[in-house]
């Protein structure tokens, strides 16, 4: 990748050799007795999986004709496959998720009522996101088209045209949308930020003319940070739209991005299986988490599953030093980032699709392609739970702020909502 690209002579380009230290990353269930139970046959009817006549690939969580199902509210309002979901942060009473029948809905998450029908995408909705004040919410799809919805109202506030949407970000102090784009063969993407008030954007370009897999804003709200389809990662200036510090730590895709809650620190994950700890203020690779060592998990074809590491986060604790990674293979891997230590590996029946921590920052919520939930003590590795309920994989979840919830969306059609305030 060429450094002139960035438009800064501050780029850093790194392989492994080049890093302080490259890491090698290499329980019974507690059962609700709330869970209900249901047929095998009534979940087809449910969910419509019978309609087009094709068989489901993913019965994992079929127990003789029985499917366990341990959530509380099944939303069943989308008539495909769901791809994002994201709940209200002020009052953690309602959700917005979208999906590929080119709809998102705003409902509430005790009674599964629908509030508003996001209507006016004419592609699938793969990013929801409410504002801070849980007064707007933003859907955007893959053709571009960004809707900003008036949460009391349902009514639209305002609606541009993009290209591809990858993701979309609110800025935690205002009415700012940061929007990742980029096309679906990689080959072009930028940054928009997006000021719903007076309407204007910023363009933050010169990422090499790769698609943007994913960004998040740095603590103090003036930068940002995001990764490409190239391996790249960059911060941003917001003010001026200058480009701080690119990092070339990877050799392939970003994945997932993260910052930490009160420190210069950047997490970023890739698809050639490694994690890198970054350093937003000084431009440093400081640690490179390399996958290399683990054996691939084989699928019941004995095929080798996807590699990669695709969920990265850093625990919001301020008293224990802790980051988790995520594979497709299906491990995840507890590190203490001040010593680059090791804790703990937790290996999943599944491939790891998205992971969260709770906020007391020392439990972590992971959802896998096999439409299970878990609960894991970074501490000791221990499985503290296990949901079922979907019947195939799960593609993201969110936790409501204060615990209580979590919601995951699946291509099974449904979103389903799971009670966590056990464990708070």
């Amino acid at each position: 990748m060429d450094p002139t690209d960035s438009g800064t002579e501050d780029a850093v380009f790194v392989n492994e050799n080049d890093a302080e230290e490259v890491i090698d990353l290499d329980n019974g269930n507690e059962i609700d007795d709330s869970a209900s139970w249901v047929t095998e046959n009534e979940v087809d009817i449910l969910l419509g999986s019978d309609i087009d006549g094709e068989e489901d690939e993913e019965d994992d969580n079929v127990e003789g004709n029985l499917i366990r199902d341990d959530s509380i509210q099944v939303f069943r309002q989308h008539s495909s496959e769901v791809y994002c979901v994201c709940i209200d942060p002020v009052h953690s009473v309602l959700a917005a998720t979208g999906g590929k029948d080119d709809h998102a809905f705003v409902w509430n998450i005790n009674d599964g009522q629908v509030l508003f029908e996001c209507s006016g995408h004419n592609q699938s909705v793969v990013s929801v996101g409410f504002n801070s004040k849980s007064t707007l919410l933003a859907s955007g799809d893959l053709d571009g088209s960004v809707f900003i919805w008036k949460i009391d109202t349902g009514v639209v506030v305002d609606h541009r045209q993009f290209s591809e949407i990858q993701w979309l970000k609110w800025h935690g102090q205002g009415d700012v949308l940061m929007i990742g784009t980029g096309s679906t063969d990689g080959t072009s993407g930028d940054i928009v930020l997006w000021d719903i008030a007076s309407g204007q954007e910023r363009y933050l370009s010169g990422s090499g003319s790769t698609r943007c897999n994913a960004g998040k804003f740095l603590p103090d709200g003036k930068r940002a940070v995001a990764g490409y389809d190239s391996g790249a990662v960059r911060t941003w200036n917001l003010k001026t739209g200058a480009c701080i510090h690119s990092f070339n730590a990877h050799r392939a895709p970003i994945t997932a991005v993260d910052c930490h809650s009160d420190k210069d620190l950047v997490l970023s994950a890739s698809v050639d299986n490694t994690a890198s700890l970054l350093h937003a203020g000084t431009g440093q690779v400081l640690k490179i988490y390399a996958n290399n060592s683990l054996p691939s998990r084989m699928d019941e074809g004995g095929d080798d599953v996807e590699a990669g590491v695709f969920a990265a986060s850093f625990s919001p604790s301020i008293d224990f030093k802790f980051l988790a990674t995520g594979t497709k293979s299906g491990l995840m891997t507890i590190w203490d980032y001040s010593t680059h230590v090791e804790r703990v590996r937790c290996q999943h029946t599944a491939g790891i699709e998205r992971l969260v921590w709770h906020p007391n920052g020392l439990f972590v919520y992971t959802c896998t392609s096999d439409g299970r939930i878990f609960l894991w003590d970074s501490r000791n590795g221990q499985e503290l739970n296990c949901w079922l309920g979907h019947r195939k994989g799960i593609y993201d979840m969110d936790l409501s702020r204060n615990g209580n919830h979590l919601i995951t969306v699946s291509y099974d059609k449904t979103a389903r909502v799971y009670d966590t305030a056990k464990f708070n």
